[in-house]
């Protein structure tokens, strides 16, 4: 009797630890990486810029390996990213608050312009001008993003935000301005199933064509030596 107990009570404990272990498999994997930058040519057009270079930064969500994805990974809901920008040499803060990035293909968070009772009058969506930004990322897709953005032949670069649209000058929000340097800047992603950060050097010292970001080097962890061997 006592064994058929024992047995029932293994074999729940099996049943209970494959089904977390095949929930924890589902959750999101989440990793970011550096995209090529958006180089875009708006002399056609009038916008606030001929030229633009928009330094971007992907989110993705890994598939689950072939041979388990009849278990479909789930999607990172309303995923948000926060960035902090910072000094290389001391890692001071650059600004007073994180930015809320802008996911790249969003609607542009400006005004609907027509008319009312024959008077010329705009009309704002409040989805498109909140301070935050959401997506949500599918196993085997990615949602880019801009960290930060260059334009004609300005010295400065912006931070990039939906604040930026609607900023004296547009584009060029005078409280995301970012002098001439190189920097620091943290990603932090978060969402309903998964999160993950990273940190990335910023280039901003150059010409236009070489403002851009790059990986930081990783930090080899030192080892102790609890023993030493003596010398004689």
């Amino acid at each position: 009797m006592g064994q058929i107990i024992l047995e029932v009570a293994l074999g729940g404990l099996l049943a209970l630890a494959t089904t977390v272990w095949l929930e924890w498999l589902r959750l999101p994997k989440l990793r970011l990486e550096i995209s090529v930058p958006d180089d875009q040519d708006h002399s056609s057009h009038s916008r606030p810029a001929n030229y633009a270079r928009f330094l971007l930064v992907s989110l993705v969500n890994k598939p689950l390996p072939l041979l388990l994805r009849w278990l479909q990974r789930n999607p990172a809901l309303s995923a948000r990213a926060t960035i902090t920008y910072h000094r290389e040499h001391d890692d001071s803060p650059l600004f007073g608050r994180p930015n809320h990035a802008r996911w790249a293909g969003s609607d542009e968070p400006l005004a609907m312009i027509g008319r009312v009772w024959n008077m010329p009058a705009s009309l704002h969506d409040p989805n498109k001008l909140r301070r935050e930004s959401v997506v949500d990322v599918y196993p085997g897709e990615s949602a880019p993003f801009a960290i930060a953005a260059r334009f004609d032949d300005d010295i400065d670069s912006y931070a990039w935000s939906n604040e930026n649209y609607h900023s004296q000058p547009k584009w060029r929000a005078p409280h995301w301005r970012i002098k001439p340097g190189r920097y620091v800047v943290k990603v932090s992603i978060s969402s309903y199933g998964g999160r993950c950060s990273r940190s990335y050097r910023l280039i901003a010292d150059g010409s236009i064509g070489a403002f851009r970001l790059e990986e930081m080097p990783t930090k080899r962890r030192r080892t102790r030596h609890l023993f030493r061997r003596k010398t004689t």
